[in-house]
């Protein structure tokens, strides 16, 4: 019992990659990525986002195979694609990231129509990625910082995104 708990353990802060396609279940597949877990999307486009997006554990990282210009996660107005809880740290790189809308429903948050990333501790460090015709009604259209969160872009780009209360953007 023991060896197999130094090995999971050992495994855990390896790090693991999960890989996924445009015809699997990207959202499930994310969702259950633990504390360092990369998760490699193949080229294509991925959609069927939930209302409130897929909640992400700390550690994760989200990564296109092929780069943002191949690797689209589309909403389609949906919901937002992701969701980042107080306390969680999550990468994202090379992804495309467009058609995210924050629901307008129940006790679910009208900020951030791609991601939300909420505090305290939570954070979000984006690189080479790219956030298109995200709208919330609120805040961030693209994405929303909430309750000391925080964020930090690189190389990447913003297009067509609005909120309706405020920043387009972030």
């Amino acid at each position: 019992l023991q060896l197999l708990l130094a090995l999971a353990l050992a495994l855990a802060a390896a790090g693991v990659e999960v890989h996924v396609d445009p015809a699997g279940a990207w959202a499930d597949q994310v969702e259950a990525a633990g504390a360092g877990t990369t998760v490699v999307f193949a080229p294509g486009r991925y959609v069927n986002c939930s209302a409130g997006g897929v909640a992400l554990a700390s550690g994760v990282a989200l990564a296109g195979s092929a780069g943002a210009a191949a690797t689209v996660i589309d909403c389609g107005g949906a919901g937002r694609h992701l969701a980042v809880g107080g306390g969680a740290s999550v990468q994202i790189d090379g992804l495309t990231l467009t058609g995210g809308a924050a629901p307008h429903e129940g006790n679910i948050s009208r900020d951030g129509g791609c991601v939300l990333v909420e505090g305290p501790g939570g954070s979000l460090v984006v690189a080479d990625s790219v956030f298109s015709n995200c709208s919330a009604d609120a805040w961030g259209g693209a994405i929303a910082v909430r309750g000391n969160a925080t964020l930090n872009i690189s190389r990447s780009n913003f297009t067509g995104n609005r909120a309706g209360e405020g920043g387009g953007a972030m």
